[in-house]
C-alpha cells in the first residue's frame, strides 16, 4: 500500500509540474472593482483556486469534527447517568424481599 502511495504521490507531483509548464501564459483577474488589473500565470490561478478549496474543505470538515465530538461527550456522559441510574434501580429491586 505504501508503494501505491509513493507512486500516486510521484504521479499527482509530475501532472502539477507539467500542467504548470503547459500553462504558463498571463491572465487577468478582476473582481466588482476589489480587484483590478492583476495578471498572474494561470497556472497560479488555477493552483490557488485548488488549495483555496482544500483549506475551506478542511475548516468546514474540523468544525464538524468538532461538534460531533461535542455531541458524542454529551451523549456519552448521558449513557453513564442512565447506567448508573439503572444500576441504582436494580439493587433497590433486589433488596426488597
Amino acid at each position: 500500500m505504501k508503494v501505491a502511495k509513493a507512486i500516486f504521490i510521484v504521479l499527482l507531483f509530475f501532472f502539477a509540474l507539467t500542467f504548470c509548464l503547459q500553462n504558463a501564459d498571463e491572465v487577468t483577474l478582476r473582481y466588482y472593482g476589489l480587484i483590478e488589473n492583476v495578471t498572474a500565470p494561470i497556472f497560479i490561478v488555477v493552483l490557488a483556486s485548488v488549495f483555496l478549496g482544500i483549506i475551506i474543505g478542511l475548516i468546514g470538515g474540523g468544525l464538524t469534527n468538532i461538534r460531533l465530538r461535542i455531541q458524542l461527550r454529551r451523549q456519552t456522559k448521558e449513557a453513564e447517568a442512565l447506567r448508573q441510574e439503572l444500576d441504582a434501580f436494580k439493587g433497590e429491586e433486589g433488596s426488597e424481599p
